[in-house]
């Protein structure tokens, strides 16, 4: 149960997370299947938060993804390191 509760989560977060750095439009699916070796299919799952992605493909997703890079930084529990990183960017 508490490992379904967890995918649950990370599916949101992960879709939020998306449609933050991606936006709404089908051509977003396509955008972000150049980064990862996932179906388009498997790709929409994640934007309506369906399916969490598996660790390789969250990998691949916070390489090219900031939203998802915080996201990942959340679940690890390292916000002040995400912080840190947010403020050398700017």
């Amino acid at each position: 149960k508490k490992a379904e509760d967890l995918d649950r989560k990370i599916a949101l977060m992960v879709a939020a997370a998306l449609r933050a750095d991606y936006g709404e439009q089908y051509s977003s699916i396509k955008q972000i299947a150049k980064h990862t070796n996932a179906s388009l299919s498997t790709i929409k799952k994640w934007y309506e938060g369906r399916n969490p992605p598996n660790s390789c493909n969250l990998i691949q997703l916070a390489r090219h993804s900031p939203s998802v890079l915080r996201v990942l930084m959340e679940l690890v529990g390292k916000q002040k390191v995400w912080e840190r990183y947010k403020s050398e960017l700017s």
